[in-house]
């Protein structure tokens, strides 16, 4: 297995010839090393871990450069602001806590994630 960190939350994963991207971020900041796009829209399986800017902002890119092949996979939130940006349907699987996805060797599991709030005293 292949594991390449891109900075941010962009990570993709490789085996047996099935690639799977979480969170592309790349154009925020002018400073920071910026992936090759031509490498990330390669990936067939896009998987976003929730919806904050920095982890679906560069989809629609990606997926215009790799010729819209890529299937997305998210949850209700940042499936609608995909969806608002141009992102067609077809690319989109809508995925919920519970799920399991199978892609290739890669088995992934859904967890619903929450909120931790921290304070001082």
């Amino acid at each position: 297995m292949r594991l390449k960190w891109y900075g941010t939350a962009t990570i993709l994963l490789e085996q047996d010839g099935t690639q799977l991207l979480f969170d592309p971020f790349l154009s925020l900041n002018a400073d920071a090393f910026m992936p090759p796009i031509e490498e990330l829209s390669k990936a067939g399986n896009i998987l976003v871990t929730h919806g904050h800017l920095d982890h679906i902002v560069d989809i629609p890119a990606i997926l215009n450069h790799g010729g819209g092949h890529a299937k997305v996979y998210c949850t209700v939130s940042p499936q609608e602001t995909l969806t608002s940006k141009g992102v067609a349907e077809g690319n989109i699987q809508t995925i919920a806590p519970g799920d399991v996805l199978i892609f290739g060797p890669f088995e992934v599991t859904v967890i619903k994630g929450s909120t931790l709030y921290l304070t001082s005293g």
